[in-house]
């Protein structure tokens, strides 16, 4: 006989938020929830974006490029929710800006969207300070758990390799063997990311 409840259960893993992706046409707007972005090398491969992986990547076998792309939680006002924003370096280097400036990207409101109708074109940035006062943002998530759900990674098996520029690169662990030395990846050289098929 199942256990019927009449409460909903957490999930244990923590939020599941809707990833967005600049369309054409539409801009995204949002107010940034996270204190920080995070990001990793990725491929576009089988029709998604999946991690990079520094050891035994297929696609990098299948000579498959690589591109940094980076993550913040958002609240729209409009709809009363929490998502996800993905970006490439490019423009989340205009967010690493104003985080300098400010301190935080908490706060920041935001405004992306592409330079022409093409699915692939130059996303435009606008940022500007919010004014909280008549709105209270939602707690940040953990953008690493929130990145491990989509890409359906078992928590235990991710590991923080080393910080790049204040960002911190996550790895998955294929094996137990944790003896063996990470992977530089402060000497990797990135693709232009001005034209992505996935931001």
């Amino acid at each position: 006989m199942p256990a019927f409840t009449t409460v909903i259960p957490d999930d244990p893993r923590g939020h599941s938020l809707t990833l967005v992706r600049v369309p054409p046409g539409k801009p995204v707007v949002g107010i940034v929830v996270s204190d920080n972005l995070i990001g990793c090398a990725t491929h576009f491969w089988g029709g998604r974006t999946i991690p990079h992986e520094e050891q035994l990547c297929f696609p990098c076998s299948e000579g498959s490029p690589w591109r940094w792309h980076a993550w913040l939680a958002a609240f729209s006002t409009r709809n009363n929710e929490m998502f996800l924003f993905e970006s490439t370096k490019r423009v989340a280097m205009i967010f690493a800006a104003y985080r300098e400036t400010h301190g935080t990207l908490r706060g920041c409101v935001f405004k992306a969207q592409r330079a022409t109708d093409a699915r692939n074109s130059r996303v435009r940035l606008e940022l500007k300070p919010g004014d909280l006062r008549s709105i209270n943002l939602p707690e940040e998530p953990n953008l690493v758990k929130c990145m491990s759900m989509i890409w359906n990674i078992k928590l235990p098996d991710l590991a923080v390799e080393c910080v790049i520029d204040g960002i911190p690169a996550v790895r998955t662990i294929s094996t137990p063997d944790n003896d063996k030395p990470l992977p530089n990846q402060t000497n990797l050289k990135f693709h232009d990311e001005s034209r992505s098929e996935t931001a």
